[in-house]
């Protein structure tokens, strides 16, 4: 997942330990590990999203990554792509839904 955070297989688990299919412990470890996490679009602390091509470093902010022009695909693990990763991924789905260029 972009953010570190995937759903857990919540079977056995009750409502009590879960937000959302998330495993509350979960949550939590994402917190600390994005609060360490400088945005590189606005600098501030606390981005919890990245750029999922390995050698990428670049973090966001979600509101960020939309305002540098990134792409989150919201679907399966939720990948998000930095600007410069993104047109590889856009060109791809239209490949995959038959559009031609």
């Amino acid at each position: 997942a972009a953010s570190g955070l995937s759903q857990a297989n919540t079977e056995g688990e009750t409502s009590d330990n879960l937000i959302v299919g998330f495993p509350i412990p979960a949550i939590l470890n994402e917190l600390k590990r994005g609060r360490n996490l400088k945005c590189s679009v606005c600098r501030l602390h606390g981005a919890c999203v990245g750029c999922v091509v390995n050698a990428c470093h670049t973090t966001f902010h979600l509101p960020c990554l939309i305002k540098a022009q990134g792409v989150t695909i919201f679907e399966g693990n939720f990948p998000s792509y930095c600007r410069r990763h993104a047109n590889r991924q856009v060109c791809l789905v239209l490949h995959v839904i038959g559009f031609r260029l």
